[in-house]
């Protein structure tokens, strides 16, 4: 896995505290920065990596490093330029479509559907994260700044993560101010409580101060630490590959949200899930798994050329999910006691990786048709198969079940 973004700039974060005057601390900062496409915080780091440099006789490695960082400042300025010049990619709905939602429509069928006994509906997935997800946007228009201090609620981006996680056709945006009001929540929850979020961090330095915080603070102030730390990276990553279409960069953000859940689950196996948290739960990793796996498919189909690597990779993961899954089957209670939960982490995740596996095998049929027609013809048959078998995932009124089929 590469972290190597968000690493770097951790690392580059560290070494201006210990040196707020190095240049080049800085300039990888910003070079980090661009590569995260956040021009807006690279172009400030470029200058403060030139106002580090002396002004008086300075050496020709010094002019030198001026020069490039001169050329990033320059670079990083033109990028923001074409960022702020995007148009707005966001609507407002007229009250007579918005009546015919999807969430809205799967709400109104919940109780036929309880009263036949139906629970293998899409309206159960759709309903449940919906609810989550206008939950947690109400308490988020509440969040409200009275001189220095932030005054909301808790735990609502758990709630909207949750939402994305279990059905991420849930999420829409009704407010135009959407953003600031998530920024706002974020950074109350960020300092409240202490929690202390590493929002800026890669996962080397997250697991390590996880285990020196355990020593000094315990449980209590680490556990909401972490909650909000991979809740943010989970939305960061959504945002850039749902809303902005950069997988390559969804992609990243998932790779430390991972790295962080399964070392967790490894080294913290035999602590209480009252005092970790659910974000180590099997089925909250299972819903990471699922979301980077469609991250891998894009950003391979994006440009596939060069990235093969991506898509033995998401057959790899495919399989390991479908596996996982297989070995840890739901209480049979789950599929009346919530019926959304049930069929979100474990029929739509193993369905999810079945379609990925035949996604793999259709792009191996493509590139071995000209070479063998008789191993393109095994390809194809698996994807075939693959495809089948995840459409009996779905329930036959989801989307997803007709485009398996097909």
């Amino acid at each position: 896995m590469s972290f190597r973004y968000l690493n770097a700039a951790s690392d580059a974060r560290q070494a201006i505290t210990i040196d707020p005057k190095y240049a080049k601390a800085y300039a990888r900062l910003a070079t980090a920065h661009d590569m995260l496409t956040e021009y807006w915080q690279s172009v400030k780091d470029w200058q403060k990596a030139l106002d580090a440099l002396p002004t008086e006789n300075p050496s020709d490695a010094e002019k030198k490093q001026r020069e490039q960082y001169q050329a990033g400042l320059n670079t990083s300025q033109v990028a923001l330029q074409k960022l702020l010049a995007q148009p707005n990619r966001a609507f407002a709905l007229p009250a007579r479509e918005a009546s015919q939602l999807p969430w809205v429509a799967a709400m109104a069928l919940l109780p036929r559907l309880a009263l036949e006994g139906n629970y293998d509906s899409s309206a159960w997935v759709i309903s449940t994260a919906a609810q989550v997800f206008i939950d947690g946007v109400s308490k988020m228009k509440n969040t409200t700044k009275v001189g220095a201090a932030l005054i909301g609620h808790m735990n609502v981006i758990a709630s909207i993560s949750n939402a994305v996680l279990s059905d991420n056709r849930a999420f829409h945006i009704s407010d135009p101010q959407f953003v600031s009001m998530y920024n706002l929540q974020v950074q109350h929850e960020v300092i409240s409580n202490g929690a202390e979020a590493w929002t800026d961090a890669g996962p080397a330095q997250v697991k390590k101060e996880v285990q020196a915080r355990l020593q000094t603070n315990g449980w209590s102030k680490v556990r909401p630490a972490i909650s909000i730390t991979v809740r943010c990276l989970i939305m960061r990553a959504f945002m850039e590959g749902s809303i902005r279409g950069l997988h390559s960069l969804e992609l990243e953000f998932l790779n430390t949200v991972l790295d962080i859940l399964e070392w967790g689950r490894k080294v913290f196996r035999d602590v209480p899930r009252e005092e970790r948290g659910t974000v180590f739960d099997l089925t909250f990793v299972r819903g990471v798994r699922n979301m980077h796996l469609h991250a891998l498919m894009e950003t391979y189909a994006k440009n596939p050329t060069g990235n093969e690597q991506y898509l033995e990779e998401l057959l790899k993961r495919s399989n390991d999910l479908i596996r996982e899954v297989d070995e840890n089957p739901p209480p049979e209670s789950l599929r009346t006691t919530d019926p959304g939960f049930k069929l979100a982490y474990y029929d739509y995740c193993k369905g999810h990786a079945l379609a990925m596996k035949g996604f793999y095998y259709n792009k191996m049929g493509n590139s071995q048709a000209s070479k063998n027609a008789g191993e393109a013809i095994k390809s194809y048959s698996t994807a075939g198969h693959a495809y089948l078998a995840a459409a009996e995932c779905f329930p036959p009124d989801d989307e997803c079940y007709s485009c398996k089929v097909k």
